[in-house]
């Protein structure tokens, strides 16, 4: 994971961490509903060491009582910018 995608995935996760705790779930709690033993994976995924599976965004999105939809467009938006510097592009706020 380069410098930039790093910052964006420590930002969406920061998000997530903010949906948690707004809905008073643990990250215990997100874990076992995500089937694992330990809260460690979700932990990863509010640091940015990594991104959520899609199946994670869903129990996420469930638990945290936040649409699925506004769950997806906040992930694709943060991978969009990813992408579109990937490719060389400059992103809508880059040309504003």
């Amino acid at each position: 994971m380069n410098t930039y995608e790093k910052k964006l995935c420590t930002a969406f996760g920061e998000r997530l961490k903010k949906f948690r705790k707004d809905a008073g779930v643990t990250q215990m709690t997100v874990a076992e509903a995500c089937g694992h033993s330990n809260a460690q994976f979700i932990s990863n995924i509010e640091r940015g060491t990594c991104w959520p599976p899609m199946n994670v965004l869903a129990k996420m999105s469930k638990l945290y009582k936040v649409p699925r939809y506004d769950l997806l467009d906040t992930f694709t938006d943060y991978r969009k910018k990813i992408w579109a510097k990937e490719m060389g592009l400059k992103t809508k706020t880059q040309t504003a």
